[in-house]
């Protein structure tokens, strides 16, 4: 794809780039065998990372009829990029459940906005088979009658969702106003939205056109700022101070997951887990999540790791508050 659409391009003072090659220890020689700049090396390198990701989870979902838990949770920990990834895939399809039981027999969609839809399907497989042989109850949608939207400025990400996924009924689009109409579910990570979102209007949109919303986000305490990170790409930081009124103006209620949420003092940010949604359907959503994940300790209980599986240290993915209520709590 052409350079200059990636997040951050604007800047020309910053560029991405992949190096491959060998070092001769022997020798004390390097060797760069090849190098990709720019959106060819975020996308080659971000593919390999997700498709470690993707071939892990089908992986651990074609042995889990037979093997233990023990033994699916160090493929779990010595694959998967992130450690919380199953206890946001837990997130994900309790969204599902909640979608579900408030319009039963209909079809439910799923947005996505940056592309891990790439393993997103296979990771709420996963997990669903998870829940399947421990007996707890889940009334997921056939994930293969939910309408996946994604939404991903690289057409090389979105080609090969599609082409993974031949038996999902996928669309993919480059750009939000072309996707295939609003969806139940929207959903996003952190570091997508700090690439895509310039201001607070845009991811205000974002919620507007789903019936639940489910995000994380860092907000400036201070003025919007941009910063360069590692990726070799621009994120902004809007201010919260500013943003707060535009949120407020939702027509649904957004929630902060409590102790998932806090100050960093060192970057002068707020970190927020969030759910958007109407007053029905949120409560309905973290019963959901709270029951699964409950079902969920009990049968894993004595498991070494099972609490990292579950993001439950400390009591994290436990408990919510209305936003305006817990940034007022911590007297920023």
């Amino acid at each position: 794809m052409p350079n200059d659409v990636f997040y951050g391009s604007d800047r020309n003072q910053t560029l991405s780039y992949l190096e491959f090659g060998g070092i001769d220890l022997a020798a004390g020689k390097k060797v760069v065998w090849d190098l990709k700049l720019h959106q060819k090396a975020y996308d080659w390198y971000m593919c390999s990372r997700y498709a470690n990701d993707l071939i892990a989870y089908r992986t651990m979902q074609a042995r889990l009829p037979q093997a233990d838990f023990a033994a699916l949770l160090k493929i779990y920990f010595d694959e998967i990029h992130h450690q919380n990834d199953f206890s946001v895939t837990l997130a994900k399809c309790a969204a599902l459940s909640a979608c579900r039981a408030s319009a039963p027999g209909r079809t439910i969609s799923f947005c996505e906005l940056g592309q891990t839809l790439f393993g997103c399907i296979d990771a709420m497989a996963f997990c669903r088979d998870v829940l399947a042989r421990l007996e707890i109850p889940c009334p997921l949608p056939d994930l293969r009658d939910v309408r996946w939207i994604g939404v991903d400025i690289s057409e090389f990400f979105n080609h090969l969702s599609e082409l993974l996924h031949p038996d999902y009924r996928l669309k993919t689009c480059t750009e939000w106003n072309s996707r295939p109409g609003d969806a139940d579910i929207f959903f996003a990570k952190g570091v997508t939205l700090l690439y895509a979102v310039r201001h607070i209007d845009q991811l205000s949109d974002y919620l507007r056109h789903a019936k639940i919303g489910l995000f994380d986000y860092s907000f400036s305490l201070g003025p919007e700022r941009e910063v360069m990170i590692g990726s070799g790409k621009v994120i902004r930081y809007l201010s919260l101070a500013k943003s707060l009124e535009s949120l407020r103006n939702l027509p649904n209620r957004l929630w902060v997951k409590i102790k998932d949420s806090r100050p960093d003092n060192q970057n002068n940010t707020l970190y927020v887990d969030c759910l958007y949604a109407d007053l029905e359907t949120g409560p309905a959503f973290m019963e959901y999540d709270r029951s699964i994940r409950s079902a969920l300790l009990q049968r894993l209980s004595g498991l070494s790791g099972a609490d990292l599986f579950l993001d439950s240290q400390d009591g994290k993915n436990s408990g919510w508050l209305p936003m305006p209520e817990f940034v007022e709590g911590l007297s920023l």
